[in-house]
C-alpha cells in the first residue's frame, strides 16, 4: 500500500490532520499492511508525489490511501490513471470538500471514480450527495487516555478553555469580548495552541485570559489531558471556512469536559445541544456570555453535562476507528 499525506514523520504534529495520520499509519500497521509513506508535509514528499504520477502509468499499484485537505487533492486525482483510482480511498480531512468542489466545478465523476471517499460525518456525506458524489462516513477517532475519573466541577472560578489555532477565525475575538462581559463572574480562559502574533497581543490585553502554549496530545497524552482535565468547558466559537469534525471535541469528551461551541459545519453534529454541550444559537460574544453564565450559575447542570460528555467519547475510540476502516479497505 502506499499512503499519501502529511505526517511530519520525527517531529511533533503540526496540526490536526497530520494527528491524525499518524493514527491511521497506526491501524494500517496493525492491519498487517505494508506501507510506503508519501509525507506531503515537505518538500522531499511533493517531489515524490510527482514521480509518482508519473510511475503509475506504468506501475500497477495495489492500494492507494490518500488522507489530505480537500484543497490540493483534486488535480492530484485527476491525474490519476483510471486503473489507479479504482485502487484508491481518499480520507478528506476537513469539511470545505462541498464547498470547493462548488466553487471549482470540479467533475464529480472523479470523486466518483475512487474505490472509496471517506469523509468525515454525515452532514459533509449529504452535502457531497447533493452534488452528485457518493461518500461514506468514518468519524474521527482517537486513543483513549487512561485516567482516573470524572472532576466534579465545583469551584467558585469558572475555568474555560480553548485548544486550537489561536486565530480570529477560530473565534478568539468573540471569546475574549464574552469573557469582559462576564467580568464580575469570576469566569477566565486559557488558551493553548499555536498563535498568531496580533491574537498574542489581544489575550495579553484580556485580564481574564492567557495563552499557556501548547497541549502535546501525541507524545505527551499523561500531562496534556491531566492539564486538560483541571478546567471546567471547553469553548470553540469557530467560523474556520475549513472546519470539519475538530478534534479537540474528542479531547474534551477524553476528560468530561463539556463543550460550548457554535453551530457551523459539523459541530452540532457532535455536540448535542443540552447534553454534552451547548451549540450557540448565535456565533456572537452575547450568546457565548449567555451560555458560559448558564453553566456557571448551575453546577449540577454543568456537572451532568461533564458526565454525558465523557459517555460520548465512546463511539470514536481507536478500536471502532480500526474495525472501520479495516472494512472500508476489504
Amino acid at each position: 500500500m502506499i499512503f499519501v499525506g502529511p505526517v511530519s514523520r520525527n517531529k511533533p504534529p503540526k496540526g490536526g490532520d497530520h494527528f491524525k495520520n499518524r493514527l491511521i499509519l497506526e491501524i494500517l500497521h496493525s492491519l498487517g499492511f505494508k506501507v510506503s509513506i508519501i509525507d506531503t508535509s515537505n518538500n522531499l514528499g511533493r517531489i515524490k508525489l510527482v514521480l509518482f504520477l508519473v510511475l503509475e502509468r506504468v506501475w500497477v499499484v495495489d492500494k492507494l490511501l490518500i488522507s489530505a485537505s480537500s484543497a490540493s487533492t483534486y488535480r492530484f486525482l485527476e491525474n490519476l490513471s483510471e486503473r489507479t483510482r479504482k485502487r484508491t480511498s481518499y480520507f478528506v480531512m476537513g469539511g470545505a470538500l462541498p464547498q470547493i468542489i462548488r466553487s471549482n466545478s470540479f467533475k464529480p465523476a472523479v470523486y466518483n471514480s475512487l474505490k472509496n471517499l471517506i469523509v468525515q460525518g454525515e452532514t459533509i456525506k449529504n452535502h457531497l450527495y447533493s452534488l452528485g458524489i457518493t461518500s461514506e462516513v468514518l468519524n474521527n477517532f482517537k486513543h483513549r487516555a487512561h485516567l482516573v475519573g470524572l472532576n466534579l466541577r465545583n469551584s467558585e472560578e469558572l475555568r474555560l478553555v480553548f485548544v486550537s489555532r489561536i486565530t480570529v477565525s477560530k473565534g478568539v475575538l468573540t471569546i475574549l469580548e464574552a469573557l469582559c462581559s462576564l467580568s464580575k463572574n469570576n469566569v477566565s480562559c486559557t488558551f493553548f495552541g499555536p498563535c498568531d502574533k496580533d491574537m498574542e497581543q489581544e489575550i495579553s490585553n484580556n485580564p481574564y485570559a492567557n495563552h499557556a502554549g501548547y497541549l502535546d496530545f501525541y507524545t505527551d497524552p499523561k500531562e496534556s489531558y491531566g492539564t486538560l482535565a483541571e478546567f471546567d468547558a471547553m469553548v470553540f466559537p469557530t467560523k474556520w471556512h475549513g472546519e470539519g469534525f475538530p478534534g479537540v471535541f474528542l479531547d474534551a469528551f477524553m476528560v468530561g469536559l463539556p463543550v460550548i461551541c457554535s453551530d457551523w459545519n459539523m459541530n452540532s453534529e457532535v455536540i448535542q445541544d443540552g447534553y454534552n454541550g451547548i451549540v450557540l444559537k448565535e456565533n456572537n460574544a452575547e450568546c457565548l456570555a449567555e451560555a458560559i453564565s448558564k453553566i456557571d450559575t448551575d453546577r449540577v447542570w454543568l456537572n451532568e453535562l461533564s458526565k454525558n460528555s465523557m459517555a460520548s467519547f465512546d463511539q470514536y475510540d481507536f478500536e471502532t476507528a480500526k474495525s472501520r476502516i479495516e472494512e472500508i479497505l476489504s
